[in-house]
């Protein structure tokens, strides 16, 4: 929270303030990272998988000429999961069949 706090108050009306911003939120970032590791949760980036209904949640479907049918295009969010137990879904794009 402190580095989130000391973010909002960077005056980013400069090159040097959007600098220190980027660089502040790049660390806090890791820190946050760092937390998620210490306490074993494991981030759900599952970009060019097949679908699976127990960890995505499909947001929208799209026909691709490049990704086979039920993989998924795009990652929204990313999901999170605490040893087995699903935190929240990734939230994923599939490629669909229709090609009508």
């Amino acid at each position: 929270m402190d580095s989130f706090e000391l973010g909002v108050k960077v005056d980013t009306s400069t090159k040097e303030g959007v600098e220190t911003f980027i660089e502040g939120q790049t660390a806090t970032f890791k820190l946050f990272q760092s937390v998620l590791d210490k306490f074993l949760i494991e981030t759900i980036n599952p970009e060019n998988m097949k679908y699976d209904p127990e960890l995505h949640e499909v947001i929208s479907m799209q026909d691709s000429d490049d990704t086979e049918s039920g993989y998924i295009i795009e990652v929204i969010q990313k999901g999170y999961r605490l040893k087995n137990r699903l935190l929240r879904p990734a939230r994923v794009i599939v490629s669909s069949d229709d090609k009508s």
